[in-house]
């Protein structure tokens, strides 16, 4: 076996070369894709890790955060007569598309929440 190794290493420099180049290209997808589910994670997230809420009541028919059946205000509002609960607000989401004047389309995610809350915070606004 050592014999082989030593010929495709040393004797071959074609064959060598092109499987140093397909590990290359093995290596840069797996990075690529690895990138790739670290920003959708990180993006899936930003929302509830920048809330100072404790809890979060949904439906029960919640499949993931962005598809949910909304739950009526009145039932948000009611989560303040809990006992131990101070604070309750209701946040809302929506989808959209937004169309520049000099570009295509966009999907945009929109996001409602009290602009005078405490448990979300606005970000940066641009104009």
């Amino acid at each position: 076996m050592t014999s082989i190794a030593r010929k495709n290493l040393l004797e071959d420099i074609p064959r060598f070369l092109v499987a140093q180049a397909g590990i290359m290209f093995a290596v840069s997808l797996v990075t690529i894709q690895t990138g790739l589910l670290s920003g959708f994670t990180r993006s899936t997230v930003l929302l509830i890790e920048g809330s100072d809420a404790d809890l979060w009541v949904a439906s029960d028919r919640m499949v993931h955060f962005d598809f949910t059946e909304p739950i009526l205000y009145d039932l948000a509002n009611k989560a303040k007569d809990v006992e131990g609960v101070a604070r309750s607000e209701a946040l809302m989401l929506g989808g959209a598309r937004w169309r520049p004047a000099d570009r295509e389309s966009s999907p945009l995610k929109l996001i409602g929440f009290d602009p005078g809350g405490t448990l979300f915070t606005r970000g940066t606004l641009v104009s």
